[in-house]
């Protein structure tokens, strides 16, 4: 059995360990070559029926083999692979007499399929039918969209990436005019006049950039080329499928490449190249060590510098003040992929600025750096513009704590004024009633005791009838009453003579409170002591200030006649004892406030209005202050403050220490 023989040519081992395996069975005899010129001189040794060669190798092309193989021995047939096709290469290669033209990668089943026809065609084909599958073959491997029409434009061929690219039907688009095709979505005048100039003035269109609206895929952009192709009537008549009159036919070859995304991107790129060229920020743009390879006019204004050329190369490191501190900032942007901060700039005339800097990792897709990009703003002004807001901020801070020290010395030495006032007018208050008690006092005792001792004499001479005992005993209660009357406006009106010793105020409190427990308890009263826990041993006349505070909490009682809750606490306020007697009453009016103290004043209508008179007297006696603190509905609170004996206090922490 007489073995097909078949060379293969190709400067990749991996090729030709692939063909061979593929190729070596009983009925192939399959050789090897890498060096064209060792592979041409096997063919003028002995005849092969065909040579797979490759297209591009590093000495002699693929086509020079192919036309030196076609002289040697007209009946080799050749078949051309490549990973750079194009149509022109093809109908070159077609025309010097190439039976296939296979693109890289290629189907196994492809090349024996491509083998196949070519031995059978060897046998019995005719060279024209050889040619047109070869053309087949090549209008299917092609990734570009290529029509074939003839002289009056009409389509007679497409590949299946027309078909894909422009969203056509085969039934759709052969036997058309180029113009009517989609809903003449392909009548464009200039495309149009070039094509009608291929054939009759056999000029070639190249490179002819179209953008065109097609309503079925939007927008494109595309580079066209064309030629004429001249073949026989019979080859073009199997090619257009109907008969040829004329001896030989002129087609048209049309190529279609769509750079759509191509020009998408580029247009953003250029987009992107203007954005930066134009900035008003200084944008540059480093190798991955940090070397300068673009900056825009911004970075040379910002910088000092006249051109690029003095710029571009350098390190970036010698833009900055602290060339240690650049550094620092290049290995944080490599290690996290971007930096933003503030850096101090030096300028080519050695100036300093303050720049706003944020800067980014530049990576391809593959997550490998290539370069690394910032941006910087100029923010001396604004640096300088914060220092001296901070300077009128801490100026202005320091007027306004002297004006709020002011204030506050003001209005402490008004309020210190004002209850100076309110004391002196109180005690001038006290001193007069103090005067015109003892006048009344002397005036009114003597009539009283004639009185007194009168109504004595009368009872025991029996001298009153027994219906006038009744009034008798009026007669000796209101005498009593006017005594006790005159003996309280006297104890008001002049200073408490003290018995002061150290006491315990607390227990003052508690022994008030029992007191009045009944009261409290009658009046469902709620009692609240907030006593404070470090000791409250205080010099005090315990009678007297017993006195005053059963006189404040029996008050407070009734401000609350149908219940409510009374506190009484105690604080250290410095060198004072404070106590506060609090109650949940109605209140006092704010125009009776300032009248509370005042001798015979009292809200109540049988009060005598002497009471708070005298706890003022004995708490002034003390040397202590005595304030209230009311709002009508909501409550009163009475706060004594009693001067506490420091002296004492600090030695007695010292034998605890």
């Amino acid at each position: 059995m007489v073995k097909n023989r078949i060379l293969v040519l190709d400067d990749e081992p991996v090729i030709q360990e692939l063909l061979a395996r593929t190729f070596n069975e009983d009925r192939y005899h399959v050789e090897a070559a890498e060096d064209p010129k060792a592979a041409l001189k096997r063919i003028k040794e002995e005849p092969f029926d065909i040579l797979i060669t490759d297209l591009r190798m590093p000495k002699v092309s693929g086509m020079d083999v192919l036309k030196e193989v076609k002289r040697i021995n007209p009946h080799t047939e050749v078949i051309i692979i490549t990973g750079y096709p194009t149509i022109e290469t093809a109908v070159e290669a077609v025309k010097m007499g190439a039976f296939d033209f296979i693109c890289k990668p290629f189907d196994l089943e492809q090349m024996k399929t491509a083998v196949g026809k070519c031995l059978d065609k060897q046998r019995s084909e005719p060279k024209i039918e050889v040619l047109l599958d070869y053309a087949n073959s090549i209008i299917a491997t092609l990734r570009e969209p290529f029509l074939v029409l003839d002289k009056r434009l009409q389509i007679i061929s497409a590949n299946y990436a027309f078909y894909a690219t422009f969203k056509v039907t085969e039934e759709e688009t052969l036997g058309r005019p180029l113009p009517d095709l989609g809903d003449r979505q392909w009548n464009i005048p200039k495309l149009l006049q070039l094509l009608r100039e291929v054939i009759p003035e056999k000029k070639v269109v190249k490179d002819y950039n179209v953008e065109h609206k097609f309503e079925q895929i939007g927008d494109r952009a595309m580079i066209l080329n064309a030629c004429q192709l001249h073949i026989s009537n019979k080859t073009a008549a199997m090619i257009t499928k109907r008969a040829v009159e004329e001896e030989e036919e002129d087609l048209i070859l049309l190529a279609i490449e769509n750079i759509t995304e191509r020009k998408i991107k580029d247009d953003e790129s250029r987009i992107k190249d203007v954005a930066i060229a134009s900035s008003i920020n200084a944008i540059a743009i480093s190798d991955p060590d940090g070397n300068l390879t673009y900056i825009n006019d911004s970075f040379l204004k910002l910088w000092g510098y006249d051109n690029e050329e003095d710029v571009i190369g350098k390190s970036s490191v010698m833009f900055w003040n602290d060339p240690e501190q650049a550094k620092a900032v290049i290995d944080a942007l490599r290690q996290s992929g971007q930096w933003s901060g503030e850096l101090a700039g030096k300028k080519k005339d050695g100036s300093i600025i303050n720049v706003q800097l944020a800067g980014s990792i530049i990576s391809d897709s593959a997550g490998i750096v290539e370069g690394m990009m910032a941006s910087f703003i100029d923010i001396t002004e604004r640096k300088k513009a914060e220092e001296e807001l901070r300077e009128s901020e801490r100026k202005l801070k320091e007027l306004d704590d002297k004006t709020t020290r002011s204030q506050e010395e003001l209005k402490a030495s008004y309020t210190e004024l004002k209850t100076s006032k309110d004391n002196l007018v109180r005690s001038e208050k006290l001193a007069y009633t103090g005067r015109i008690a003892a006048s009344i006092a002397h005036e009114i005792r003597n009539p009283l005791t004639n009185v007194s001792m009168s109504v004595r004499q009368l009872k025991k001479g029996d001298r009153i009838k027994p219906e006038g005992f009744k009034h008798s005993e009026i007669i000796e209660r209101n005498v009593e009453r006017i005594n006790f009357l005159i003996a309280e406006l006297l104890n008001c009106a002049r200073p408490a003579k003290l018995n002061p010793a150290p006491y315990d105020i607390h227990q003052v409190i508690k022994d008030a409170l029992i007191s009045d427990k009944n009261k409290i308890r009658s009046q469902r009263i709620k009692t609240i002591k907030l006593l404070a826990a470090k000791p409250s041993i205080l010099k005090i006349d315990k009678e007297h200030m017993g006195r005053v505070l059963l006189n404040l909490i029996t008050n407070a009682i009734d401000a609350m006649p149908k219940g409510g809750n009374l506190t009484i606490s105690t604080e250290i306020n410095k060198d004072f004892f404070l106590i506060k007697v609090q109650d949940s009453g109605v209140g006092i009016p704010e125009k009776d406030i300032i009248r509370i103290f005042d001798p015979f004043f009292s809200t109540r209508p049988q009060g005598v209005g002497l009471g708070l008179t005298t706890c003022y007297g004995i708490v002034v006696s003390h040397g202590g202050t005595i304030e209230v603190e009311s709002k009508w509905r909501k409550g009163t609170t009475f706060i004594i403050s009693l001067p506490m004996d420091t002296r004492r206090e600090r030695e007695r922490e010292r034998e605890r220490e």
